[in-house]
């Protein structure tokens, strides 16, 4: 089976003392996700994944060296493999790439993880969640 390595970030913020987590909202089914993408050559997967916020989401920030974990999603006839790391968020733009084709929303903690779908994700969330504790 084709494999496909992706990586991605867990977008964060505390607001108020409180823990949100940006979503963004995919490009057809509309289901909330993390800003995610192909790994590209001769870069980190670290880097990639800060390229992917910042395109699909229009955030920057601080990307965490460390892997919080991987998940797995069947996608274009094989299985993509993605790395997950947390990018503390220092900044929105107003402007960005793919402005016009998703929707960015922040979220408590608790709401992010109902609304996504996948439960591999869900269980990373959790568990990053957790480690700030």
């Amino acid at each position: 089976m084709l494999i496909h390595k992706q990586s991605a970030v867990i977008p964060y913020r505390f607001k108020s003392g409180k823990l949100e987590i940006l979503l963004i909202s995919s490009l057809k089914k509309k289901n909330w996700i993390i800003p995610k993408g192909f790994v590209e050559n001769g870069i980190s997967a670290q880097k990639s994944a800060e390229k992917e916020a910042l395109e699909e989401a229009g955030v920057k920030g601080i990307v965490q060296s460390n892997l919080l974990g991987i998940y797995h999603q069947k996608k274009w006839g094989g299985n993509c493999q993605i790395e997950v790391y947390a990018m503390s968020v220092n900044q929105e733009l107003d402007l960005w790439p793919e402005k016009e084709l998703r929707e960015r929303k922040w979220f408590n903690i608790k709401d992010a993880i109902d609304l996504i779908y996948n439960k591999d994700l869900k269980q990373i969330v959790k568990e990053f969640q957790n480690s700030l504790s």
